[in-house]
């Protein structure tokens, strides 16, 4: 038996990449923080002016000079790829709702169709204040709170 492809995962013809039109990247944008730490006025207009520039060309950019130790990035990637292993079962016991966006997803879509991709969302700062609602006059305001995951326990 063929194997078979959900078809919820499968983009219309329209939306799929043209070889013929890709767009190669010359040079990823690079933005220097080390900047940042520098008393010379106008610093931070500058980064926040390259961040713009290069998320409305590129959606994306690399930080350098962070200050972040190189220790932090492989020991969230290495708990990344321990709960990225876990049973789906497990997983999602982490599930996002719509409660709270940060947690774990595997149900993104993009142009209406269902993305490949399972997504641990989680923010630094814990207790992000956000609107309790749309309306443009609320006052109300709910703190948003990590949602992790109970494996690996190195991930909380």
């Amino acid at each position: 038996m063929a194997p078979s492809i959900d078809a919820s995962l499968v983009q219309p013809v329209d939306f799929r990449p043209k070889p013929d039109k890709v767009v190669h990247l010359e040079e990823t944008p690079v933005i220097d923080f080390s900047i940042l730490h520098s008393p010379q006025s106008g610093n931070l207009e500058s980064v926040i002016s390259q961040m713009r520039k290069s998320l409305q060309e590129w959606d994306f950019f690399v930080i350098e000079n962070h200050g972040l130790a190189p220790e932090l990035f492989d020991n969230v990637r290495n708990a990344m790829a321990k709960f990225s292993s876990l049973p789906y079962e497990e997983k999602k016991k982490a599930s996002r709702d719509l409660k709270n966006p940060w947690g774990y997803n595997d149900k993104d879509h993009t142009k209406n169709t269902r993305d490949w991709a399972e997504v641990l969302d989680y923010v630094v700062n814990e207790g992000f204040q956000i609107p309790a609602n749309m309306e443009p006059d609320c006052k109300e305001t709910v703190a948003l709170k990590n949602l992790w995951p109970p494996n690996p326990e190195e991930f909380q």
